[in-house]
């Protein structure tokens, strides 16, 4: 142990999780159905539903693979169930091998085995119950931070956001790398007009050109539709809550980064290679983002909310049914306008704004809830009731049949 310890569950591959979730993977949306018989009523168990056709084509079927594996691979699952039907864009079996990997429990189901609807549901079922006792016999251990990833994000963005919450997840990130830490980033789009502060703090050329890279083929890929990214930003509701500009929004929310190298750039459905800060290809879009967020194997979430409409919705963050059990996420308030929301927070960060606290202060109530929620105290979102199933958006760039 070289930095602070939390209390977490070790997997067989020597990486930490922090919750067990037994996560319950259809390669295809034909099989979501199943996932959610076979997942019904079982502790633990979550069906983790998307959009993934047959429609789509090479690099997006090529991401959803790494995503799927990705999640199965996530230290948070302690055990995976895949299912597919057998005639999937995405074999099962390929999924099932690649998480099998880790050495944690995972087995494979398809309807064209199976050769009944009933019985992939009753077999599912079985070995569900089975490892839901198994993960109730796991102890947490002593483990370092260095073995854990953290992903930040920021979202109903306004002029309260870069004052506090922010900068004060800013200051975590530095202390979390400074002790071995992992932190990835994301949201190119909200990069646009701040991309120059990034590049400045890439640890090499080959970073520095890939972060110009990804920002220009972003604004490419949305001037193409005969749109003006700077007419798409800020949001109606982010110029509500006084931000005037993209690049007024993406200074901001840049401040969250904190001040450390940026190792290396990698695409959604990617995974970072070592410890320190790391950006992720992909749009704002949140339902995409936490999934990537889960793929690239972080265990937990830092969410900085600015006030406005968006912090008044208890679920939000992205799913507005509920979390996503494979990624706690850790939910901070800016504005203290907001008051009525702040039962829906994990921290409160207005008091920098108010002047009864520091910005040093906010950043360690951050980092101890963070270590809390490592250690396995729920997040508010995890403890707010689910209200219904949600089916999770990949991020697909075209074409489709």
């Amino acid at each position: 142990m070289t930095g602070e310890v939390v209390q977490g569950y070790r997997r067989p591959n020597g990486e930490v999780g922090i919750r067990n979730v037994l996560l319950v993977l259809p390669v295809a949306q034909c099989a979501n159905e199943l996932a959610v018989r076979c997942a019904s009523g079982i502790d633990g168990a979550f069906p983790l539903l998307t959009t993934q056709p047959c429609a789509h084509l090479g690099e997006d079927n090529e991401a959803a693979k790494n995503c799927l594996i990705g999640w199965g691979r996530n230290p948070n699952a302690a055990a995976v169930l895949v299912l597919g039907i057998g005639c999937d864009a995405i074999a099962a079996d390929e999924v099932a091998d690649a998480v099998r990997e880790t050495g944690k429990p995972v087995t494979c189901l398809t309807l064209d085995r199976c050769e009944s609807w009933e019985r992939v549901v009753g077999s599912g079922r079985c070995w569900l119950i089975d490892q839901a006792r198994a993960v109730r016999g796991m102890v947490r251990e002593a483990v370092d931070i260095a073995d854990l990833t953290l992903g930040i994000k920021c979202g109903g963005s306004d002029a309260t956001s870069a004052l506090a919450g922010n900068p004060a997840i800013g200051g975590v990130v530095d202390r979390w790398i400074d002790a071995g830490g992992t932190v990835v980033f994301s949201e190119t789009t909200e990069l646009i007009g701040a991309e120059h502060l990034l590049m400045a703090r890439a640890a090499s050329e080959n970073v520095r050109d890939d972060i110009e890279n990804v920002v220009t083929a972003t604004i490419e890929r949305i001037e193409a539709t005969g749109v003006d990214p700077r007419g798409t930003q800020p949001t109606p509701g982010n110029i509500r809550g006084g931000l005037t500009t993209l690049e007024e929004k993406s200074l901001g929310g840049v401040l969250k980064t904190g001040t450390r190298p940026i190792r290396s750039v990698f695409p959604w459905g990617g995974r970072p290679m070592g410890p320190g800060l790391h950006l992720m290809d992909c749009p704002a879009n949140v339902p995409q983002l936490l999934l990537g967020w889960a793929a690239a194997g972080a265990q937990c979430l830092l969410f900085s909310v600015g006030g406005g409409l968006p912090a008044r919705i208890p679920s939000l963050i992205g799913t507005n049914v509920g979390g996503i059990p494979l990624l706690p996420i850790v939910k901070i308030l800016s504005n203290p306008r907001e008051l009525d929301a702040r039962a829906y927070f994990d921290i409160y960060a207005g008091g920098v704004l108010e002047g009864t606290e520091t910005m040093d202060g906010v950043g360690d109530r951050i980092w101890q809830k963070t270590l809390a929620t490592a250690s396995g105290e729920h997040t508010w979102l995890e403890r707010y009731p689910l209200q219904g199933i949600q089916m999770w958006e990949l991020l697909v760039r075209g074409p489709t049949v």
